[in-house]
């Protein structure tokens, strides 16, 4: 399904990792969500860890953005805040 894909257009990432795709840096974040995706029969599926993206687009004037997805307030979100900034 994926074989025409290029290689380059995925990123694995894990917490607290950071990709650079030199046009912006995107660093994954830790987020407080039940992750989980709907499956056979209405039977949810774990989905893996939820997380958040820190964007710096700095480079181009854009500054940094948070996205937090759809988390609940969380108190990592103010170390999150002092450490990018957004």
């Amino acid at each position: 399904m994926f074989k025409n894909i290029p290689a380059q257009v995925f990123a694995k990432m894990q917490p607290g990792g950071t990709k650079d795709f030199e046009y912006c840096k995107i660093t994954m974040v830790h987020s407080e969500k039940v992750s989980s995706c709907p499956g056979p029969n209405g039977v949810q599926i774990p989905g893996g860890n939820a997380c958040g993206f820190v964007i710096n687009i700095d480079r181009y004037e854009g500054g940094v953005i948070y996205y937090a997805g759809d988390t609940s307030i969380f108190g990592d979100m103010k170390l999150i805040n002092d450490l990018y900034e957004p």
